[in-house]
């Protein structure tokens, strides 16, 4: 038997009562099956709810692990919810599931989701956690934007948009339409902010609802181009009640 502190990113449905669970830690992706957690008495199902972070003990066989027991640590669900925590709660999960291949990448972007997930329990605004971890989680595997300078002639000055072809800010000279986006001097601060963060830096600021919506769909893009890989989730940013 062996435990682990780790955050839920996805469950799947295993035979009639149990659950396949995928967890990222700070050592790592585990996955393990959480047998009878469907139950309605079971006492792990709490545990395993998306986002969750949770402390599991885990058995070992020759079919994988299996859950012993699981004890919350920080449960989203605890607090009142709405639809616009679920949506980037959501955005988030699939995010991590769909592109954290690697215990590396796992290990990488663990800091970041965790930080996003604590964010989320004290209500700090839903869609700018998950604009600064969309960036964060496209960094850390090798695909976040260069917003240093302009990628075709490297100035710093006059940047104007975004190629997402090239990887990066581009300038008004350099700007021919095709491959890039313009963007206003306030989404440019942002995009610059969001790929420049660290863990320190990480949510330092809040962002307008509306401007991170089309950030967001933006970066939904880029990634389908890049890596092929088309959200789901991007869909329910439609229910998103926007603050004005």
């Amino acid at each position: 038997m062996f435990e682990i502190d780790g955050i839920v990113i996805r469950t799947t449905s295993f035979k009639e009562n149990d659950m396949m669970v995928n967890v990222v830690s700070k050592d790592g992706i585990i996955s393990f099956l959480a047998k009878g957690v469907l139950k309605f008495e079971s006492k792990n199902a709490p545990s395993i709810q998306l986002l969750n972070k949770s402390h599991f003990q885990l058995s070992k066989s020759k079919d994988g692990l299996t859950l012993r027991t699981g004890t919350i640590i920080n449960s989203l669900f605890s607090h009142e919810t709405n639809l616009n925590f679920l949506v980037v709660a959501n955005l988030i999960c699939e995010l991590t599931s769909r592109i954290i291949i690697t215990n590396e990448d796992a290990i990488n972007i663990y800091q970041f989701l965790e930080k996003s997930q604590s964010l989320l329990a004290s209500k700090f605004s839903p869609l700018t956690i998950g604009l600064y971890y969309f960036a964060q989680i496209l960094k850390q595997t090798g695909y976040g934007l260069n917003v240093d300078c302009c990628q075709k002639c490297g100035k710093t000055t006059q940047i104007t948009a975004v190629s997402y072809v090239d990887g990066g800010f581009i300038c008004q000279e350099c700007f021919d339409g095709l491959d890039g986006k313009k963007y206003s001097s306030i989404e440019l601060k942002i995009i610059r902010l969001i790929f420049k963060s660290d863990i320190n830096s990480f949510c330092a600021y809040s962002f307008n609802d509306e401007i991170c919506i089309k950030l967001i769909k933006d970066l939904s893009i880029f990634l389908e181009t890049q890596l092929n890989i088309k959200l789901k989730s991007i869909k329910c940013l439609t229910l998103y009640k926007v603050h004005l």
